[in-house]
């Protein structure tokens, strides 16, 4: 399986006067994420695995305008992340895995949405990017394997280094809004 992506969160809508934007929105939540890829060349066997899980916190402001049906927005998330594991690596015989750990970071992810009401479920469409905040040090191990033979030759190389955590952003969402304020 490819992936796995779990994401929940609770949020508040508000409208206000501004013309441009009338609704207000805040968003926390959490998630999962667990990814598993892999690629190679036509025709080859060998290729190249990478594989992560980690979770996340998030909170989330919008501020939008309702035309008939849709719905048009701009919104900064800020998500904090942990991997659990992050490693990649080459399926050649020859090859080296590498991982990191305690991989970490704090992103600020500002983005635009549109979206469409279909019988009560907002279908909703996001792009944006990741921006950084936060990026500690991290350490790397890298365990390059050969073999001479049948003898199996290991070497273990670790290091620290500082990733930043960018990212382009596309998310499909269904949304169901309760509304307990509603008048029966």
């Amino acid at each position: 399986m490819p992936g796995i992506i779990i994401k929940g969160g609770l949020g508040y809508f508000t409208k206000t006067e501004n013309a441009e934007f009338p609704i207000i929105e805040a968003y926390v939540g959490t998630g999962i994420t667990k990814i598993d890829n892999y690629w190679y060349f036509k025709g080859d066997t060998d290729g190249e695995v990478t594989q992560a899980r980690y979770w996340s916190v998030f909170g989330q402001f919008n501020a939008g305008k309702r035309v008939s049906e849709s719905e048009y927005g701009l919104g900064l998330r800020f998500t904090y992340s942990q991997y659990i594991d992050f490693s990649f690596y080459d399926t050649y015989s020859a090859s080296t895995k590498s991982s990191y750990k305690k991989l970490r970071g704090l992103t600020a992810d500002p983005a635009i949405s549109a979206g469409y009401n279909l019988y009560g479920v907002n279908i909703n469409a996001q792009v944006g990017v990741g921006i950084p905040l936060i990026a500690p040090s991290v350490e790397r191990t890298d365990t390059h394997t050969a073999y001479e033979g049948t003898t199996e030759i290991r070497t273990v190389i670790n290091s620290e280094e500082k990733i930043r955590l960018y990212s382009f952003i596309g998310r499909l969402s269904l949304q169901y809004k309760l509304n307990f304020n509603k008048k029966r």
